[in-house]
């Protein structure tokens, strides 16, 4: 089995231990095309690769609910797929992780291929 190019990368230490790319990948896969809201984490997380925004944002921007986005936003971050600053903090402004923009090209894959 050939490693793709990107898991040539030493192993990065994440938030439980050390984390190889193959779990990382089929996290994401997981997430965003195995699981009912996918589509709209994939939504998010495109967003939010164009630029940082918060909830109310990115909610007004992809004509979700609040409510909506922030369940998809809580469980990408409790996934180390994005990042605040200001945990829990009203108006807290979300980022990509490094680890999310390592796989970007896979974001793309799911939302060019639907899954």
């Amino acid at each position: 089995m050939q490693i793709p190019p990107r898991c040539e990368r030493p192993r990065r230490q994440g938030i439980n231990g050390p984390r190889d790319c193959g779990r990382v990948e089929r996290l994401i896969w997981f997430l965003l095309a195995g699981t009912r809201g996918g589509a709209n984490r994939a939504r998010i997380l495109a967003a939010l690769r164009e630029r940082p925004r918060n909830a109310n944002q990115l909610a007004e921007a992809l004509g979700l609910n609040y409510r909506t986005v922030l369940h998809h936003v809580r469980l990408l971050h409790e996934h180390a797929l994005i990042t605040t600053p200001a945990e829990d903090a009203y108006g807290a402004v979300y980022f990509l992780t490094s680890q999310m923009e390592r796989n970007i090209d896979l974001l793309d894959r799911i939302l060019r291929n639907g899954g």
